[in-house]
């Protein structure tokens, strides 16, 4: 990669702590990465992984123990709150502190004092100490600061929740200005979903380490993954193995309850082929393989539950509330194989990343036989034609009926538009 494209440039990187005389804690160690201009960096991690500790040494807040930081262009940094800000000063007072502090001059301050306050929204708030404001007025008054310094690169630290639904949509324009204007942005986040659609570069830290830095999300989805999972309470077996985008698992399991073994689980678009790409406005088809070992006298029932990348539940599929199933109802020969396929062909996919969880349940006896959480991934495209993101915007699209009339008081005055 030339030298002229590079923004930042980490060598060896690693940053000690001293505990006491023999202990050192090592918060990070021996990072080597390269960040081209104009990339949107996402970097999640949980607590302690060394999310803030990075962000504190490129923003040139703190020294590296070994290793090296190479910067192209003016830095301008959110990582603290408060960093920068005077409890006892207005709002008004603090913007100018602020920025001098990141290296803003009056004049420059001046000129954007009324984009600055118009992005916050505090309003007359502005003339009150800072002490008085909430800590989501704190962070969008701070934020609005870090966004509007003439910078090069641009280091955000849990900032893409600030605010409320209108404070967010003018993030949102914020960073496409960034992007339209080729800068170079860095965001941590514990939060996977909050980067996914807003980077395009991923960084999965880990005790200290990187592990996984890639244009492609599959290690950010790994991480949400395994994140959701820890608050489960009963894994798939098998499940816990599985990497990045996965559209099928070999679970192998057999239910304790029922003389029935569970053998593989998988997804595609219907209609196509299960390697073929989902697309946005594809309808989802899952199908599910059990080994029936005994007399069955009851098929147990089938659920689907489809998460989107944030964990959220967009919808669910079962054989008990989303339509009959056509077939056995019980299986008196075996030992032999029986598959579910089930198919929804009126909700259709919209662009984005998803979950599915499998469960098995006895109906009759009202009880959970089996509960595999997060079992299925899969990741669907853009549509192939552009569209504005309200056309798409959501989880699922239902199919719906449509029709266009005239009204009959205006079906005169109309007519001649309307041909």
């Amino acid at each position: 990669m030339p030298d002229s494209q590079i923004a930042l440039s980490v060598s060896d990187l690693s940053k000690g702590f001293k505990r006491d005389r023999k202990n050192t804690f090592w918060a990070l160690q021996t990072l080597n990465f390269e960040i081209q201009k104009g990339d949107f960096v996402g970097i999640v991690g949980h607590n302690g992984s060394g999310k803030s500790t990075l962000l504190r040494l490129l923003a040139d807040l703190s020294q590296p123990t070994t290793g090296t930081i190479k910067r192209t262009g003016k830095v301008a940094a959110l990582l603290d709150i408060g960093h920068g800000f005077h409890p006892d000063l207005s709002g008004w007072e603090n913007i100018f502190l602020s920025g001098k502090l990141q290296g803003l001059n009056t004049t420059y301050i001046h000129s954007r004092i009324h984009d600055i306050l118009s992005f916050s929204g505090i309003g007359d708030f502005v003339h009150q100490p800072v002490r008085e404001y909430s800590q989501g007025m704190f962070l969008r008054l701070a934020l609005s600061v870090a966004l509007h310094v003439e910078a090069s690169i641009f280091l955000l630290d849990e900032v893409l929740s600030v605010g409320d639904a209108a404070f967010q949509w003018r993030c949102q324009q914020a960073f496409q200005r960034l992007r339209d204007e080729k800068k170079t942005v860095l965001v941590v986040s514990h939060q996977a979903h909050e980067i996914w659609d807003k980077c395009d570069h991923y960084m999965v830290l880990e005790r200290g380490r990187i592990l996984s830095f890639r244009p492609e999300p599959s290690g950010l989805i790994d991480y949400a993954r395994k994140s959701w999972l820890q608050h489960v309470d009963h894994i798939a077996k098998g499940s816990a193995h599985i990497q990045g985008m996965s559209r099928i698992v070999n679970i192998d399991q057999s239910l304790k309850d029922l003389p029935v073994k569970i053998e593989s689980c998988w997804c595609h678009p219907i209609g196509k082929g299960l390697n073929a790409p989902f697309l946005a406005g594809d309808s989802l088809s899952i199908n599910l393989k059990l080994e029936v070992l005994d007399v069955l006298r009851e098929v147990p029932e089938v659920v689907y539950h489809i998460h989107d990348f944030s964990g959220h539940v967009i919808t669910s599929l079962s054989t008990y509330f989303h339509g009959k199933v056509s077939g056995l109802r019980s299986v008196n020969t075996f030992p032999t194989k029986i598959e579910f396929s089930c198919k929804a062909p009126q909700g259709r996919l919209n662009h984005g990343f998803y979950f599915i969880s499998l469960f098995l349940i006895h109906r009759q006896e009202e009880k959970l036989l089996f509960k595999g959480q997060y079992i299925l991934n899969f990741e669907v495209g853009q549509h192939k034609e552009k569209l504005v993101r309200a056309t798409c915007e959501g989880g699922l699209s239902v199919l719906s009926t449509w029709n266009l009339s005239l009204c009959k008081s205006h079906k005169k005055s109309t007519q001649n538009v309307l041909e």
